[in-house]
């Protein structure tokens, strides 16, 4: 079982991450339909550097607290677009689930390395690339929690307390499933980690995590959560995030990840990052397999 006190020095450290659905920041959503001025492609087959953003979210990206090494899922897939690009990786920016595409616009980078999912605010403010992987999320509960929440039915009670971050993804859904259940709502600038935190000081009793952030918690702090449900409750599909109306940059893009999937290397990856089946949900073969007699 975690030690609260263990717990909330990993998390002043930082290690645990942000959501990786946080909604973008009301100020930002607002100006949206911004597009790059120039021409993304050209410039980095002409400068031979491809300059990314990344979000410190493990396993789908993270830096050494001591040394700065980066490393992950996004840092991996990164270097082998960069790669068969026939460019270098510039990392310029550590950017938050809050503002990730402000730098797209102000020529700062090319490209967010991370799972941010979309959504129709993100939308407005940037392009997507085909999926590498889906992710799924689920509600979870301290253990001693599961004999009283059997199923999304039995947290759609007026004492049953709820932690979400305000403005986050999970939000809408939350209260379309919950709408009689408290809601603990916390600031937007806060990891995933605080929302752990409420359920160990039995300050709420369910939130909603992604099934590789609660996979990796719990392989660091074992039966310190248990799942609702084995299935996830939605998926959303993860990509490269860029500047909208860049549609020679997007097809190159398009084509490195659609290499990456169908030659084995995300596969390989994801077996490297996850930390239980099921942290990563894969994309579906786009072809029927040849049965040879």
């Amino acid at each position: 079982m975690t030690n609260k006190r263990d717990f909330l020095k990993l998390l002043g450290a930082g290690v645990l991450g942000a959501a990786g659905i946080r909604a973008l920041a009301p100020e930002a959503a607002s100006r949206g339909g911004a597009t790059a001025s120039e021409d993304v492609f050209e410039r980095i087959l002409k400068d031979g550097i491809l300059r990314a953003a990344y979000i410190v979210y493990p396993p789908y990206f993270v830096k050494d607290l001591n040394t700065g090494a980066l490393s992950g899922l996004y840092y991996d897939m990164t270097m082998k677009l960069a790669a068969d690009f026939g460019v270098k990786v510039e990392w310029v920016e550590e950017v938050s689930f809050s503002t990730p595409f402000e730098g797209l616009y102000t020529n700062r980078y090319d490209i967010v390395a991370a799972n941010i999912w979309p959504n129709g605010s993100r939308a407005r403010r940037a392009d997507f690339t085909r999926p590498v992987c889906y992710n799924g999320f689920n509600v979870y509960l301290r253990p001693d929690q599961t004999h009283r929440f059997k199923t999304l039915q039995d947290l759609n009670r007026s004492d049953v307390r709820l932690a979400l971050v305000e403005g986050e993804g999970f939000v809408p859904i939350a209260q379309e499933i919950c709408p009689k259940a408290n809601f603990l709502f916390l600031p937007n600038s806060v990891s995933n980690a605080e929302l752990v935190l409420q359920l160990m000081t039995h300050k709420a009793d369910a939130t909603f995590l992604e099934f590789a952030f609660a996979n990796n918690f719990l392989r660091e702090h074992p039966n310190a959560i248990a799942p609702l449900m084995q299935d996830p409750l939605q998926v959303y599909p993860c990509g490269f995030s860029i500047a909208r109306h860049q549609p020679s940059f997007r097809s190159l893009l398009d084509t490195l990840v659609e290499t990456m999937v169908n030659t084995g290397f995300v596969e390989g990856l994801l077996k490297k990052y996850e930390s239980a089946s099921g942290d990563f949900i894969r994309v579906a073969k786009p072809y029927q397999s040849m049965a040879f007699s």
